[in-house]
Parts: C-alpha cells; sequence; structure tokens
C-alpha cells in the first residue's frame, strides 16, 4: 500500500515542478563545483604573481651602440627594446649575465625608418621581456 500512496504522490507532481527540480537540482550540483573552479584560478593567479618578476638591466649608449646587460638570473625570452617610445628592436633571447652591443641603427620605427643617433638623441629606453612574464625596464639616457 505504501508504495501506491508514494507512486500516487509522484504523478500527481506537475510537470513544471518536475522542471523546477531538475533546474534546482542542476544549481545546487553546480554550486559545489564552483568552489574548486576558484581555487583552480586563485593558484593559477598565485603562480602568475610568482612568475612575474622584475627586469634588471644595466644599459649604456656609446653614441652609436647600446650597451645592454641582462643583470637578472634568468634569461630573457622574446625581448622588444623601445627607444623614445618608438624606435624598436626585437630579439628571441638575452642570456642571463650577458651584454649585448646593439647598433643604434638597428632600431626602426613602424614605418622602416630607422633610428639615427647623429640627428636624434636617445632619450628614454625600455626594455620589455615576454618571457617569463616581469615588469618593464624603464631608464632615461642622459
Amino acid at each position: 500500500m505504501e508504495n501506491k500512496t508514494n507512486w500516487s504522490l509522484i504523478k500527481q507532481i506537475p510537470l513544471w515542478g518536475w522542471g523546477l527540480i531538475l533546474i534546482l537540482s542542476i544549481g545546487f550540483l553546480s554550486s559545489l563545483s564552483i568552489p574548486n573552479r576558484e581555487t583552480k584560478n586563485n593558484s593559477n593567479s598565485n603562480v602568475v604573481k610568482e612568475v612575474n618578476k622584475q627586469t634588471q638591466a644595466k644599459v649604456n649608449f656609446t653614441g652609436t651602440q647600446f650597451v645592454i646587460t641582462n643583470a637578472n638570473d634568468f634569461d630573457w625570452e622574446e625581448v622588444e627594446i623601445i627607444i623614445n617610445e618608438k624606435y624598436r628592436y626585437k630579439t628571441g633571447l638575452m642570456k642571463s649575465g650577458s651584454t649585448y652591443e646593439i647598433g643604434a641603427r638597428q632600431f626602426t620605427d613602424g614605418k622602416n625608418v630607422r633610428f639615427n643617433p647623429f640627428e636624434i638623441k636617445p632619450a628614454e629606453i625600455r626594455i620589455w621581456v615576454k618571457e617569463p612574464w616581469s615588469d618593464d625596464w624603464y631608464g632615461e639616457l642622459k
């Protein structure tokens, strides 16, 4: 008899009621998995913060060349060096502790106009390093 009574109660629930029960069940189960996703996201953002390092450099301009030393304990990969916020030089790798001499005429603007140190004074330099992700380095040249 009890089975017939329970079955009759289930039959009395309208179709929209079953839909509501289904939606609430899915919502409840989804809310149980969200903290795991947030934890993963938080752990990933913590990793990014740990990887984010301050770029350290020593820069000198000889009049015709930029002498740049990677003063970090990690290699720089996918490096972009920008002079006067206009002239750019890109390179793949600058090893930790190594010094590089880059001719001033190797820097170009977006229109392939080369930097000419006899016509334009280099006033500022920015070093942007993509890998590992780090804060860029900025300095003024005197």
